[in-house]
């Protein structure tokens, strides 16, 4: 059997510090019951009083390798999940994990069944949607919106009438859309006459 085990991970965060925290957990009763789980790189801070244990909080600005003891549990089966807790004032990019493993177990760890609830796995890049919507203000004063349809690469092409027109309103709006993501999305608008 085993003497000793650890929890290895790779971890990356960008998180409202002080505020919002990611936790490693470890439950020894089927889930009944959570302990946090203290890391290299998590903080024990809590400036603001929301922190449940020891988390990563802040900016880790790279990835950076972690490694837990979990010896205590050794003899035992054990579930280990990853927690994202934060305010509905301000959250950043979030609290990303990769390359788990328990190095002493040989690659014959039970992973069991992931469930990502409120996380998502991603590819290194997400592709681009826009919704493209034009808002024109007719003679009458009222709105009308009309949806520019776009093609697989995001172009798309419309005739606008009546600019010239007294009182004639027209206004593009376009929506980055793409799930998952909270970065700056660039497009080209071009005009012809």
């Amino acid at each position: 059997g085993l003497e000793d085990a650890t929890l290895e991970y790779m971890v990356w965060y960008d998180i409202e510090d002080g505020w919002d925290y990611g936790y490693v957990e470890v439950s020894d009763d089927g889930g009944r019951t959570w302990t946090i789980l203290e890391g290299q790189h998590t903080s024990d801070d809590d400036v603001s009083g929301n922190a449940y244990g020891p988390g990563y909080t802040g900016r880790s600005r790279e990835w950076k390798q972690e490694s837990i003891d979990l010896t205590p549990y050794v003899g035992g089966t054990v579930l280990v999940r990853f927690e994202y807790v934060t305010d509905a004032a301000v959250y950043r990019d979030g609290f990303m994990v990769t390359d788990v493993s328990v190095p002493q177990l040989n690659g014959s760890m039970d992973t069991g069944e992931w469930l990502s609830e409120g996380f998502t796995t991603a590819l290194r890049s997400l592709p681009q949607r826009f919704i493209v919507q034009i808002v024109t203000k007719g003679a009458d004063g009222e709105y009308e919106v009309s949806r520019l349809n776009l093609d697989g690469d995001n172009f798309g092409e419309t005739t606008l009438s009546g600019l010239d027109a007294p009182d004639r309103e027209i206004v593009i709006v376009v929506s980055p859309v793409t799930p998952d993501t909270r970065h700056s999305a660039s497009y080209t608008l071009e005009f012809l006459r």
